[in-house]
């Protein structure tokens, strides 16, 4: 088995290297793809036509943003706005839980991975089952008001006032991630006690 070392992350490009040499390496840049047999030398692994085709759903480097500062680059194998998942158009008044669901049972028939939520405001009703090997991960920074329009980042807004916390799953290796929760309708001076359905 062939195993490869992260050399270099730098926004969307990034560079991966064979263990014990320097001279045989990927990089990706943009569309192209080039293997280096060694610093001059690079053959170009054609990536398909650019013009005409529908941007393909899978693994992608999110790019950073110094607004939410992370520890390590985010690896998504998704984002739940990828053209094939529907999410609605005005997500912050529009169920969002159909686009979830299927982001996230499209990285589970891929072998697991992240889920990435961009910043933004996405009305939840639910119910969601997060499956084995899911992480759902947003943008976030502490929050400075208490009013969640004052807020940035990924906010997932608890509508429903009926969704049991028995209805939504999350199964064993799943995670969590910079997001926050909000119900429209909470006491900010009363904190949340309990967050429904999740």
């Amino acid at each position: 088995m062939c195993k490869w070392e992260w050399i270099e992350i730098s926004g969307a490009d990034f560079k991966l290297k064979a263990p014990n040499t320097s001279k045989q390496y990927f990089t990706m840049a943009g569309d192209t793809i080039k293997m280096w047999h060694n610093d001059d030398n690079a053959t170009i692994i054609e990536t398909g036509p650019s013009d005409g085709v529908e941007e393909a759903m899978g693994w992608r480097i999110i790019p950073e943003d110094s607004r939410f500062p992370t520890d390590d680059p985010i690896l998504a194998v998704c984002e739940v706005t990828d053209a094939g998942f529907n999410l609605p158009s005005n997500t912050a008044n529009n169920d969002c839980t159909a686009a979830f669901q299927a982001a996230i049972d499209f990285a589970s028939q891929a072998g697991g991975g992240t889920v990435f939520i961009p910043e933004g405001r996405y009305r939840v009703d639910g119910p969601l089952v997060l499956k084995k090997g899911i992480m759902l991960q947003g943008r976030w920074n502490p929050p400075s008001a208490t009013n969640y329009q004052d807020r940035i980042g990924t906010v997932i807004l608890l509508e429903n006032n009926q969704m049991g916390p028995d209805e939504s799953v999350i199964q064993g290796g799943a995670t969590i991630k910079d997001l926050t929760f909000w119900h429209p309708e909470q006491n900010p001076a009363q904190g949340i006690t309990r967050i429904h359905g999740f």
